[in-house]
């Protein structure tokens, strides 16, 4: 029980700026839940991804090698393959994300409603680092589309985000900066 609830206050520290908190949640969720709840111990690839968007991608990937070590398969997976994909990216190694985003493809089972975002979320930011416009516009579309479809409106900015990144790279800055202010209206509701 304490696992799960130190779990489920990580995102909302994180979203309302208090990186430090978010981080202080993982850490203990993580402790805890070693001891009770392996599927918790996503929380680490969770903090792998804050700590990239600080500015520590080596220690980001250490946290999310973690993670994948402690889930191997099953519920959790998708989320920590995500975090991996998005930190590679973001460390310049298109070519070992898109090995993650194939074994996430090839995973024969559906992703968890909480994991909806990261199998969506991978497609797009892959097809954008690969610079395919038109591959990246309906990556960026499915992945709004599909938070939509489930309800999942606590992502939705992102997901428009890249959808703006994607109208860029295909040259529309109109549609960007429409895309942008959807996300921004998305993010203040």
């Amino acid at each position: 029980g304490q696992a799960y609830s130190l779990l489920t206050s990580v995102w909302p520290h994180w979203y309302i700026g208090c990186p430090d908190r978010a981080i202080e949640a993982a850490n203990e969720c993580q402790r805890v839940g070693v001891l009770a709840a392996t599927f918790t111990q996503v929380v680490a690839a969770w903090k792998g991804f804050m700590y990239a968007e600080l500015g520590d991608i080596s220690g980001g990937l250490e946290c999310t090698r973690q993670a994948a070590a402690a889930i191997v398969a099953g519920l959790g997976q998708f989320s920590v393959l995500e975090a991996q994909l998005h930190l590679e990216l973001r460390a310049g190694h298109v070519a070992q994300a898109t090995t993650l985003l194939q074994t996430m493809n090839q995973d024969p089972q559906h992703p968890a409603i909480f994991e909806v975002d990261s199998l969506l979320r991978a497609r797009a930011e892959v097809a954008l680092a690969q610079g395919q416009p038109d591959q990246a516009l309906a990556a960026a579309q499915a992945h709004v589309d599909g938070l939509r479809a489930h309800g999942l409106w606590t992502t939705l900015p992102e997901a428009l985000f890249g959808r703006a990144q994607a109208w860029l790279l295909a040259g529309q800055p109109a549609q960007a900066e429409a895309a942008l202010a959807e996300a921004l209206a998305q993010a203040e509701a």
